[in-house]
């Protein structure tokens, strides 16, 4: 008896594998079958991917994997606002900006004095450093504009924008084109 319970249960596993696996028939199916697969597919990916509602990020330092998901999101300003988003490899090429923009700015201070006292030109105005240099990739947002950011586990973003209050937002992309 345990053998053909055995051998039914085999059976019943090899069928309902090997109908899995077969390609499926789009075309022989009826529009509300194809709409529940198509409600179906939404859903998991609203599951996997959150409510695909944007949300505010702030301007500020972001840790992939802590603060916020690797993965791939659309970002999207209104109005008129202007956006960078910096991506730093990891916390050493993030470190090596924040040096020299700290001793830009004991540089800038020394400088003000100094102009201030008449003891210094234009010309000698020290150079900020450009964050290109230490960053591996940014993305500039501006007016009503969308645009893709694709970060990996430990990536650092630095959110930069030159309008005070401004949001941007963000949210889980889900497909689709981007139109700049």
């Amino acid at each position: 008896m345990k053998k053909i319970f055995c051998l039914f249960v085999s059976m019943l596993i090899f069928f309902s594998v090997s109908a899995l696996a077969e390609d499926a028939d789009y075309s022989s199916m009826s529009t509300d079958e194809l709409i529940e697969i198509q409600r179906m597919v939404e859903t998991e990916l609203e599951e996997r991917l959150g409510t695909g509602e944007y949300v505010e990020i702030p301007a500020g330092y972001h840790v992939v994997g802590e603060d916020i998901g690797a993965g791939i999101y659309e970002l999207k300003v209104n109005g008129s606002e202007l956006w960078w988003v910096y991506i730093f490899e990891n916390e050493m090429s993030k470190d090596e900006y924040v040096k020299a923009n700290s001793e830009y700015e004991t540089a800038l201070k020394e400088w003000d004095t100094l102009h201030d006292a008449g003891e210094a030109e234009l010309d000698t105005h020290p150079d900020l450093p450009d964050l290109e240099d230490y960053a591996t990739s940014s993305v500039y947002i501006s007016g009503a504009s969308t645009q893709k950011l694709e970060i990996q586990e430990g990536q650092i973003l630095l959110v930069k924008s030159y309008v005070p209050d401004a949001p941007l937002l963000i949210r889980p992309w889900t497909g689709g084109l981007f139109m700049d």
